[in-house]
């Protein structure tokens, strides 16, 4: 699927995206700006880049929780069966309505916290 495709497939809501979401869209941005190997900070595989020789100037950081249903199969793995939610209120009540609707399957909510920190490099320095 090409990046334009994921994009058009995403929520309106950024809170929701995935990180393959993410990625799509930091490679869209870099080849409209004409960085067409992607700029020298940002990574799109969960992976940490060695910055140790760059000053890095933090200018925004975002945290949130998010909750979101597994359903367990039959090899005992846990899958991802809902959207994110953004209240727990909400979540427990989409647990009961799974469990009422399909008391088969063994089903829990999931917590995740995302910190987002945004930083840049001081002027001259790259990597």
């Amino acid at each position: 699927m090409s990046d334009r495709e994921i994009l058009r497939q995403a929520s309106d809501n950024s809170d929701d995206w995935s990180d393959e979401t993410w990625a799509a869209w930091g490679r869209l941005a870099d080849q409209a700006h004409g960085h067409e190997s992607g700029p020298a900070l940002m990574t799109t595989d969960r992976k940490t880049r060695d910055l140790s020789g760059v000053n890095l100037i933090k200018i925004a950081s975002r945290s949130g929780v998010d909750f979101f249903l597994q359903a367990q199969q039959p090899d005992g793995t846990w899958e991802e069966a809902s959207s994110f939610i953004n209240d727990l209120t909400e979540a427990e009540k989409r647990l009961a309505r799974r469990r009422e609707t399909r008391p088969e399957v063994t089903w829990r909510i999931v917590q995740r916290t995302t910190t987002v920190t945004l930083a840049v490099a001081e002027a001259g320095e790259s990597k």
